[in-house]
């Protein structure tokens, strides 16, 4: 963590598991010891909000910069706000040299999000994008039989 893969961009259609993979990570981390914090963009975007409002600028490095893993959540919420892609890029930044591990999951690849900020785009393309997509027919038969068999219950899939 936080060498290779760095960092893990995750996208693809709602519902084919971005956050159950991220949730994964976040409790094996957790097993292994390492300080972690899951976060979407909407909350991110909250906490940048509150820190603004209150003056606090250093909200993220007083609070987050020892982190181990930093899962993002919803990344396409954060091009809704330009102080939030500011303080994120930043706040990125510093977890990145400090050889922290960073998996970000949305919706859509970074080179298709016009409204957000290059210098993000460019960044988060550093490590590995993976696009996660719909598995096909003969994929979804497979699963429900694992499941079924896992469950002990009988599946005739015609």
């Amino acid at each position: 963590p936080g060498r290779s893969y760095n960092p893990l961009y995750l996208y693809g259609p709602e519902g084919l598991g971005k956050t159950h993979l991220l949730r994964a990570i976040e409790q094996r981390a957790k097993e292994a010891g390492r300080l972690v914090l899951y976060l979407t963009a909407e909350k991110y975007r909250n906490k940048v909000l509150w820190a603004i409002r209150n003056n606090e600028p250093d909200y993220f490095q007083a609070r987050y910069a020892s982190l181990n893993f930093l899962l993002f959540d919803d990344v396409g919420d954060l091009s809704q706000t330009e102080e939030a892609q500011e303080w994120f890029l930043h706040w990125f930044n510093t977890l990145h040299i400090d050889g922290s591990q960073i998996a970000i999951a949305g919706n859509r690849n970074p080179q298709s999000m016009p409204l957000l900020d290059d210098r993000l785009r460019n960044r988060f393309e550093w490590g590995l994008v993976a696009q996660i997509t719909p598995p096909d027919l003969e994929m979804r038969l497979a699963i429900l039989q694992i499941k079924a068999n896992a469950k002990k219950v009988e599946f005739n899939p015609s």
